[in-house]
């Protein structure tokens, strides 16, 4: 199976681009990404990018990649996220576990009786709280301790994904079941009956400036709007065997 990393260039607003043909940038191996399978893309205060991936982590300045593995501090190779927080800091998930890049020093963060390597998605909130996902649970996260947080499904629920937007809402997307948003109660914005199996929505962005929220399966990509779900450019995907991992939204609203 082919993967690869796709900047999508979004002219005008979306709403107008049904029945259109949308505009596609893809940046490779072959333009200095360290893997081509993605994991997550976050953006710090100066614009740039931070790409997650099966063999390190990529910075992208609008130009050019740098790359982060092992040999620079990484715990491991496979990242799951690089978060920036409100002080200048990057927190990192790997598959060894949690770490912070502040100051071009890397600190890696252990907890008492808590194992960082279950930590898969991490997000800072408006508040600079920094929030960890790991299957069926949810956790605050902060240098000396973790808290686990009250997750109201069953046991056997499952988090795919989870952001947080400049609002103060935290959304939880939860495998082959739906897509919460979390104030002081869990409310189900997106039911996910609508997904066939084995499909399942493994990531999702929300753009509260347009009020539409973004999905993606390996096949898919989907736009939630005005309660209504429209597949975007389906056949371009199946075309050129891509399998979707992840969507984000730049400054630049870039999709």
């Amino acid at each position: 199976m082919k993967y690869a990393l796709i900047l999508y260039l979004l002219i005008g607003l979306i709403a107008q681009a049904w029945g259109q043909k949308l505009s596609f940038d893809r940046y490779q191996i072959e333009n200095a990404l360290i893997h081509s399978q993605v994991a997550q893309i976050s953006q710090d205060s100066s614009g740039m990018l931070w790409v997650t991936s099966q063999g390190g982590i990529s910075r992208f300045d609008g130009t050019a990649f740098s790359n982060i593995t092992n040999r620079h501090g990484l715990m491991s190779r496979t990242s799951f996220a690089a978060v920036p927080d409100r002080k200048g800091a990057v927190w990192v998930s790997t598959s060894g576990g949690v770490s912070i890049f502040r100051n071009k020093t890397v600190r890696h963060i252990n907890y008492p009786r808590f194992k960082t390597d279950w930590v898969g998605q991490i997000v800072c909130d408006y508040k600079g709280r920094i929030w960890g996902a790991a299957r069926g649970a949810l956790f605050l996260l902060s240098e000396k301790k973790v808290t686990q947080i009250t997750f109201p499904g069953k046991k056997n629920w499952r988090i795919a994904s989870i952001r947080a937007d400049k609002d103060g809402v935290l959304w939880v997307n939860v495998y082959q079941v739906g897509l919460f948003s979390v104030r002081s109660k869990w409310k189900k914005e997106i039911d996910y009956s609508f997904v066939a199996s084995p499909e399942y929505i493994r990531n999702f962005f929300i753009d509260k400036t347009e009020a539409k929220i973004w999905l993606i399966t390996g096949k898919n990509l989907y736009l939630f709007n005005k309660g209504k779900i429209n597949t975007v450019q389906e056949q371009f995907f199946r075309n050129n065997r891509l399998d979707l991992l992840t969507v984000f939204q730049d400054y630049h609203k870039n999709v």
